[in-house]
Formats: structure tokens, C-alpha cells, sequence
């Protein structure tokens, strides 16, 4: 029971560290079956800070424009993009958030990594509230590979895409 509850904390704190708290602190149990604490620290976020209209109905890249933290100097704001460091596997967690939306329209969060569609959150809105898609996942990714965090929307309106540090962000931790 102890290795299930150890993996279940474990997993809740890296979600939560890579969700924008700073670091997460998990569980693991070691060859003797001893709990010890291990602190992930994220390597890299960044996030929205002037929030923007936006009109286009096609993919889109989210315009991220100030870091929170970035010791590697990873984040290239200038495209947008987290650039690799060193091969490994990441946690890559996103949110793209929508001040208003239309009843029934389509819109998603999507990871890309050199361009290319890598995971996604999607949803039918419903009502005229503001929408927060997150999207998380593990992968494998080779030095110098791009990481960005992008959007589709599908109803043909100007939305707005608020700043703030947990409304459109990109979040990077290498496992």
C-alpha cells in the first residue's frame, strides 16, 4: 500500500509544481522501502502578462512574453518557444484561458514541439463565461527541439486572451 500512495503523491506533485506553484515536493520509496522527500524544481515558465485580441480562427501560437522563472535560459520569448536543453524526458504542462466564449464553438490548448501537434485539450463551450483549457504531458525530447504552447479557436469572434501567471502559461520540467 505504501508504493501506491508514494506513486499517487508523486504525481500530484509534479502536476502541481509544473501547474505554476514554483516546485512540488513528492514521495519516493527507495531499495530498502523508506520514504524519502525529492524536490522537483521547474526549469522553466513562462507566461502572458499583456493580455491580447485575438480574431484568427486558425492555429495559433500563444504570444507568452514574461518569464517566472528560467534559471537555464531556455525560453526564447522572442518565438514564443522553451528550446530543449539537453535530451530527456519532460513534464510539459499549459493553459490557454478565454475571457468570453460562444455557446457551442469549438476551442483547444495544444503542445506543439518543432511544430508539430504533440498533445491537446479540447472543448465545446458552453455559454458566454470565459474558458481555462490546460494541457499536460510526458514526453521525450532531443536538445534544441522547440516547445510552444498554442490555441485554436473556431467561432469566427474577436476573443480576448488575458494576462496573468495562471491564465496563459507554459510550464517545463525536466524528470
Amino acid at each position: 500500500m505504501t508504493g501506491k500512495k508514494s506513486t499517487i503523491i508523486g504525481l500530484i506533485g509534479i502536476v502541481l509544481g509544473a501547474a505554476g506553484l514554483g516546485y512540488g515536493i513528492f514521495s519516493t520509496i527507495n531499495l530498502q522501502g523508506q520514504i524519502s522527500q525529492t524536490e522537483i524544481n521547474i526549469d522553466a515558465k513562462a507566461y502572458l502578462t499583456t493580455g491580447y485580441f485575438e480574431n484568427d480562427d486558425f492555429f495559433n501560437v500563444l504570444r507568452l512574453d514574461t518569464l517566472s522563472y528560467d534559471p537555464g535560459n531556455n525560453f526564447n520569448l522572442s518565438i514564443y518557444s522553451y528550446i530543449a536543453p539537453i535530451n530527456g524526458t519532460y513534464l510539459i504542462t499549459g493553459t490557454v484561458t478565454f475571457s468570453a466564449c460562444s455557446d457551442g464553438d469549438y476551442y483547444r490548448s495544444i503542445i506543439y514541439v518543432e511544430g508539430t501537434q504533440k498533445a491537446e485539450k479540447f472543448l465545446y463551450a458552453a455559454g458566454g463565461s470565459g474558458i481555462s483549457l490546460s494541457v499536460t504531458t510526458i514526453m521525450s525530447l532531443s536538445a534544441g527541439e522547440r516547445v510552444e504552447i498554442g490555441y485554436y479557436k473556431q467561432d469566427g469572434i474577436n476573443r480576448y486572451l488575458p494576462g496573468g501567471e495562471k491564465n496563459n502559461y507554459l510550464a517545463i520540467s525536466l524528470l
